[in-house]
């Protein structure tokens, strides 16, 4: 039921730049100094920091740069090897990219990579009125989502709050060995063996969220689902936007019929918000949850982030349909068809012809059923339902006409028949259709109703008439 959230290796490439990987290894090989190569050993634990995000770049560059000198003080570099400032900027600058520029969490994760680390770091810093705050996270290379959020500090100046960041760096990677003792163990199904060097981990260290991650897919492979959570409520509560621990409760959620799964597939959309095929999954799992209106706004920004995109536009359109925006859904509607004309089935003819009459506009959901039959002419139901709109528009003659050209085709189709019943005001043509809707196998039911409907207008005329043939004529209904 659960399995590692691990992200396969990619090239090394960034979204906006890209990589000359043989010049690349060259420039690297000549930046690396001889005696940091001495130092640093091929069994080595290898981290980076990445710059961090900042309305002042300068500021994130900095703050980076601290926690980046710290941290190489404060290792044995046979045992952790810092990544050095003058590796990152020359891989950037090889591509082309900023060196003070803050990346992407992708970006980041393509950037370890690429110089080998084992974790990097990353985070944001904001300017405060009494100093600097920030809010970082050590994350493992392998996959990005798996990692662990740092303790948010505060502090008079850059220098300071650095120092309280490395902390919490030594104090995250103090699981680093155990979490990769259960992934090993994992990774080989000994799920028993991976379950106990995850608790060791989390024995010592109860915020150990990247043991308990994997201690959580352990516990899945187990099938032990209250086990697993237990220890994601237990991640979400310390760490609200964690992928792998939301997507376990998401999942346990569904299963039991818990009303929380609501909740927690707003918190997916919420941490996960450029994962275009997540945010679809979640938007449509609201809407068939009936909770379409709370998916309006996360569809809503998918459409605008990706103008043009005929899947999530169809979803939009979908959404708006189910939380019966109507005025939006027709928008949607209309722009979709126009970037995917094959968007334009029956389907659509039907469900937006549905929205004109629900906005009382009749006229407009004629039209545009008669535009589909035109476009599908041989598709009944488009022709059928173009037909009863037409009856409850009053247009009696125009349906009468158009059933006919159904049962000139096809005289058994029962619903063409039940429609040119209602659309006849003539007693002898009406009770010359029923009979011909009874051969058709038409429902017994509705033809009785129907024909109920015909005495009774029938009596009533005939009591007024006082004339035999009008008696027979409802004798005959």
């Amino acid at each position: 039921m659960f399995t590692v959230l691990e992200v396969t290796p990619l090239k090394a490439s960034f979204r906006r730049h890209s990589w000359i990987p043989g010049a690349l290894a060259l420039l690297l090989s000549a930046a690396l100094p001889v005696a940091a190569a001495a130092q640093s050993r091929d069994d080595a634990q290898r981290i980076l920091v990445v710059s961090f995000q900042s309305a002042d770049k300068s500021l994130g560059a900095k703050a980076a740069n601290a926690v980046r000198d710290k941290l190489g003080k404060e290792f044995n570099p046979k045992e952790v090897w810092v990544i050095p400032t003058v590796d990152i900027n020359n891989t950037l600058a090889a591509s082309g990219y900023p060196v003070d520029e803050a990346l992407g969490p992708s970006d980041a994760r393509q950037l370890a990579v690429q110089v080998r680390a084992d974790q990097y770091v990353d985070g944001a810093v904001t300017q405060t009125p009494t100093g600097v705050r920030i809010d970082a996270r050590m994350v493992l290379s392998r996959d990005q989502q798996l990692a662990q959020v740092l303790p948010r500090v505060e502090a008079p100046n850059v220098d300071r709050a650095a120092a309280m960041v490395v902390a919490a760096v030594k104090a995250a990677r103090s699981q680093v060995a155990g979490e990769l003792a259960c992934y090993r163990s994992f990774r080989e199904e000994k799920y028993d063996v991976a379950v106990a060097a995850a608790r060791k981990v989390v024995a010592s260290n109860p915020n150990a969220t990247l043991a308990a991650i994997c201690l959580g897919n352990a516990y899945g492979a187990l099938h032990q689902q209250d086990s697993v959570q237990a220890l994601g409520e237990r991640i979400v509560a310390a760490d609200p936007r964690n992928l792998p621990a939301l997507t376990w409760l998401a999942e346990i959620y569904r299963t039991k019929n818990d009303p929380r799964r609501l909740d927690i597939l707003k918190a997916l959309l919420a941490a996960d918000p450029t994962n275009i095929r997540l945010q679809q999954q979640v938007v449509n799992e609201l809407a068939s949850s009936g909770q379409a209106a709370s998916a309006i706004p996360f569809i809503t920004n998918l459409i605008q982030s990706n103008p043009g995109d005929p899947q999530i536009l169809r979803t939009g359109w979908l959404v708006l349909l189910a939380a019966k925006d109507y005025d939006r859904a027709l928008k949607v509607g209309e722009e979709l068809i126009r970037v995917d004309t094959a968007a334009a089935d029956t389907s659509y003819y039907i469900k937006t012809a549905g929205v004109y009459t629900a906005l009382n506009r009749p006229a407009d959901a004629t039209a545009t059923l008669q535009t589909g039959a035109q476009r599908f002419p041989g598709n009944s139901t488009l022709s059928l339902a173009g037909i009863q709109n037409l009856i409850k528009a009053g247009r009696m003659a125009e349906a009468a006409a158009a059933a006919r050209r159904i049962l000139a085709k096809d005289p058994k189709n029962a619903n063409a028949n039940v429609l040119l019943i209602q659309a006849l005001s003539s007693p002898d043509e009406i009770s010359s259709a029923i009979n011909s809707a009874v051969s058709a196998g038409a429902d017994p039911a509705v033809l009785s109703q129907l024909a109920l409907q015909q005495a009774s207008t029938a009596i009533n005329a005939a009591q007024q008439t006082k004339v035999r043939a009008d008696y027979q004529r409802a004798l005959t209904f």
